[in-house]
């Protein structure tokens, strides 16, 4: 009898070591309108071949010497007659929970892309007049609140803090078929966007783009569109921090919703029912006000400054963050006058995004968009942040 169960005891412990010795990658194959695809061939470059089951689901269990928690990886999907409709996330990190970050793989039939093998994005740089943008040389990846799994060619940072700016690209695109080109339409595509808000530090300003020669895009209000997609939540770490300062369950449990904690905290500062529900139905005119509330929740709740006994890292744990919206969503405009482009000739130009701080989430992922006769192309992916400021206050 003991030799049984120490032989049980021993297989125990032995799949268990198996199980910590592998990196988990999970996820789905599915159509745009979300019907799942079975028997489509999904590739880890370097790693073996699965196949999706009944369900459209694969997994990888991969070395973890390896393949670490972190780490780039590219995957390569086939399925004949039919290409990957979002290529972003072909390029991704390995996520540290496979089971709350899936990867998903969407398909859609096979068509003729013949525009981005016509027209290539040469070059995209900050536009001189635009003083705040800036490109940053690290990638963002490294920083943990990076919210996307997706690896991008280039980041962007609006600094320092502003408020309504526009942004301007430098771009060069250039004819790299073997016939002219008429250049028709000018945009981008908005791939993914999140909203993080902290406490931000320093002072703001508020900065617009000269507007000389260049094309302007403007922008739908893709902030207000997203509506409760964009409410706020705290962080599992700051979460983890209150447990394990004491904090009782129904307070954690308050925090965690986050129209709970704004009800609570808004009439304790002497605001009105008819003020909280003017913020409810305007969220994009009293935006970023919700990091100012919040810290000061936590001072109400907890009856002391948990900023000025916060680790390093406050910052992080002071975060509060929404989900990852999927748009891809193309803004562009028809150029007034068409641009001929002779076989590789090269045309450079300024792209403003008019009104981008004040129009879209302050965490996005997008493409520089161009169409020509022979079809659409579309940049690599490009990064863009900025810090939210409050934009108005909420009478009381």
């Amino acid at each position: 009898m003991i030799k049984t169960i120490m032989t049980l005891f021993t297989l125990i412990i032995g799949q268990i070591s198996i199980a910590q010795q592998q990196t988990i990658v999970k996820g789905r194959v599915e159509t745009n309108d979300k019907r799942r695809l079975p028997n489509v061939e999904v590739v880890i470059i370097g790693a073996k071949v699965v196949y999706t089951n009944t369900g459209g689901e694969f997994q990888f269990e991969l070395p973890a010497s390896k393949y670490k928690i972190g780490q780039k990886i590219s995957i390569r999907v086939d399925f004949p007659g039919w290409q990957v409709a979002n290529p972003e996330v072909l390029e991704i990190f390995i996520p540290s929970d496979p089971e709350e970050n899936p990867i998903i793989i969407r398909m859609e039939k096979a068509i003729d892309n013949k525009g981005t093998e016509s027209l290539s994005f040469a070059n995209i740089m900050v536009d001189s007049s635009c003083s705040y943008l800036k490109e940053i040389s690290e990638p963002v990846e490294k920083n943990p609140l990076y919210p996307f799994n997706i690896y991008c060619s280039q980041y962007f940072q609006i600094d320092p803090i502003v408020t309504n700016a526009d942004i301007s690209f430098d771009v060069t695109i250039m004819n790299i078929s073997d016939s002219p080109l008429l250049l028709t339409e000018l945009g981008f595509k908005i791939l993914k966007v999140t909203e993080l808000n902290i406490l931000p530090l320093g002072d703001w300003r508020a900065f617009e783009v000269k507007k000389d020669k260049a094309y302007y895009i403007n922008i739908p209000n893709v902030y207000s569109e997203l509506g409760e997609n964009l409410d706020y939540k705290i962080t599992a770490r700051l979460l983890k921090y209150l447990r394990q300062k004491g904090v009782s369950s129904p307070i954690i449990d308050k925090l965690k919703n986050t129209k709970d904690w704004l009800l609570e905290y808004l009439p304790h500062e002497g605001y009105s029912e008819s003020s909280i529900l003017e913020y409810k139905s305007q969220k994009d005119r009293y935006r970023g006000l919700e990091s100012y509330w919040f810290q000061y929740f936590i001072y109400i709740t907890l009856g002391e400054k948990l900023v000025d006994k916060l680790d390093i890292g406050g910052v992080e744990l002071l975060t509060l963050s929404c989900s990852i919206n999927d748009l891809n969503r193309i803004v562009k405009k028809d150029l007034p006058d068409p641009i001929y482009l002779e076989k590789d000739a090269p045309f450079r130009f300024s792209l403003t995004l008019d009104d981008y701080a004040k129009q879209m989430p302050n965490l996005s992922i997008i493409q520089l968009y161009a169409k020509t006769n022979k079809g659409i192309a579309l940049s690599n992916y490009i990064y863009v942040e900025f810090m939210n400021v409050r934009s108005e206050e909420l009478e009381h």
